[in-house]
């Protein structure tokens, strides 16, 4: 895999989430209401709850990155490079933290129950409602992904307080990388539903 600096890792995440809203347009094309709200058994999620589930955990994520964006110190900037030294700077997750994105991967390697406070509470959700609300989280990290574009956040020492577990805090890179994999999984998930709709 290759070694980007801070810059290039910005510029992919922000990629990350265009493809992500590319891929979700496609997923959702073309389905009518109740396919979008359709369980394929008893115990699965539909459509419609992947996105809500997905709505649930981006927004704590957000929570929690416009918490740590905002106890961030201005970094020392230069006209030459905003970034100063970190914009050269590889991006290398923690061992840990790949060890986390790694289980996020797709096709999923093993079943992790979501927690109960993200897990999706409606069973009829309105299409349009949902994917504009699932949309536009990728707005607010696009933002963000261009607030330490312009701020020269140093995206490997941003640490952010994980919303799952008080116990875990990971750099703002391995946040968007932990989010961007998520997603993807999910979003599997929803396109094998859509597969088995009749």
């Amino acid at each position: 895999m290759t070694t980007l600096n801070s810059a290039q890792f910005l510029d992919k995440t922000i990629k990350d989430f265009d493809n992500i809203d590319a891929r979700t347009q496609k997923l959702l094309s073309g389905l009518s209401e109740t396919q979008f709200n359709h369980r394929p058994e008893p115990g699965k999620w539909s459509i419609a709850q992947c996105l809500e589930h997905l709505i649930l955990v981006n927004d704590m994520y957000i929570d929690a990155i416009g918490k740590a964006l905002g106890s961030a110190p201005t970094p020392v900037q230069n006209s030459a490079d905003k970034f100063g030294t970190n914009r050269a700077e590889e991006v290398n997750h923690s061992l840990f933290a790949r060890m986390f994105i790694a289980s996020l991967a797709s096709p999923p390697k093993f079943k992790m129950p979501a927690p109960g406070r993200v897990q999706p509470q409606n069973d009829q959700s309105e299409l349009d409602t949902v994917k504009d609300r699932y949309l536009n989280t990728h707005e607010k990290m696009r933002e963000f992904a261009n607030i330490c574009v312009r701020d020269g956040v140093d995206i490997q020492r941003l640490k952010v307080q994980s919303p799952i577990s008080s116990l875990v805090k990971l750099s703002l890179a391995a946040v968007f990388d932990v989010c961007v994999a998520h997603e993807n999984r999910h979003l599997w998930q929803a396109e094998n539903v859509k597969l088995k709709l009749a």
